[in-house]
């Protein structure tokens, strides 16, 4: 839905659409992690919805929501990620792919300080 908003209130420049788009976005991308747990899983519908918020999030020069779009990217398939109409952009793949081989240590790290 934020999707057709940002796309719609761009397309026939109605501000106050793009607003909306925007604010439920950054809604859905909180910058505090523990707000995420309380988010409506009913927002985003499945891989599509990441992958077009990580292009959108691009497309604003949004770095917060573009790092946080790619994070939830991590989940996704490798296929759904590279091929087809929805596939990332390459730079974006590479940041989603290092991200990936990243995480073990990284959960290995937080781990050691609990």
């Amino acid at each position: 839905m934020a999707r057709v908003m940002l796309v719609l209130g761009d397309k026939y420049d109605v501000q106050r659409l793009r607003e909306e788009g925007l604010k439920r976005l950054h809604s859905w991308y909180a910058k505090d992690i523990d707000k995420w747990d309380e988010r409506d899983h009913e927002f985003f519908s499945g891989n599509t919805d990441y992958l077009d918020a990580a292009r959108i999030a691009c497309t604003l020069d949004d770095s917060d929501l573009h790092a946080a779009a790619l994070y939830e990217c991590c989940g996704i398939s490798s296929d759904a990620l590279v091929s087809g109409p929805n596939a990332l952009r390459p730079q974006d793949l590479i940041r989603v792919f290092d991200f990936i081989k990243a995480m073990p240590q990284l959960l290995y790290t937080l781990a050691s300080k609990l």
